[in-house]
């Protein structure tokens, strides 16, 4: 049987891909399903449907009233998934649910870190600081006081020392 270069053999490619012995199951209400689907839709489902009747049933205790297949999967999965099944589905709402359950990856398988929330720069919280005092002697920080220089008009002054010239000509005369 030739496969167009787009086509995958599941049954060979998936042990390649995890490195493990794998065995593929599926339930008869995801069978059930996929045949209902493939009465309205006819050939876009029946490739599906075709590899999924080839894969091993697994009993799953809704043979008198099929359940919708992503609550046949859940409920084959357990509490606990003691026998160690794994889910691969498309549909985003039961995707949803498994990873809330047990931990299901998502579809890029990497968990994405979240970003610290970062604070003010610390340079812009900065206190400012006081300008150092230096504490010197008293002797050092008593300073000379200066007096201002009170400027004489000249012309006062050659009045003053006319003045005292003509005094001291009266005393001694």
């Amino acid at each position: 049987m030739l496969q167009s270069v787009n086509q995958v053999n599941i049954r060979e490619q998936i042990p390649k891909y995890l490195e493990a012995e794998v065995k593929l199951l599926t339930t008869q209400c995801v069978i059930i399903e996929a045949e209902k689907l493939g009465e309205f839709k006819c050939s876009s489902v029946f490739g599906a449907l075709m590899i999924v009747k080839q894969f091993g049933t697994h009993k799953c205790g809704h043979n008198d009233k099929p359940v919708p297949a992503s609550v046949c999967l859940l409920s084959m999965l357990g509490g606990a998934n003691s026998n160690r099944f794994d889910v691969r589905k498309h549909e985003e709402e039961s995707f949803k649910t498994l990873r809330k359950k047990f931990g299901v990856l998502d579809k890029e398988g990497i968990i994405k870190k979240r970003k610290k929330k970062k604070g003010p720069n610390p340079l812009s919280c900065k206190k400012k600081q006081k300008k150092s005092v230096v504490v010197e002697h008293k002797e050092e920080l008593k300073k000379k006081r200066k007096r201002k220089r009170v400027k004489i008009p000249k012309h006062l002054k050659e009045h003053w020392i006319a003045q005292l010239k003509n005094e001291t000509t009266n005393i001694t005369s």
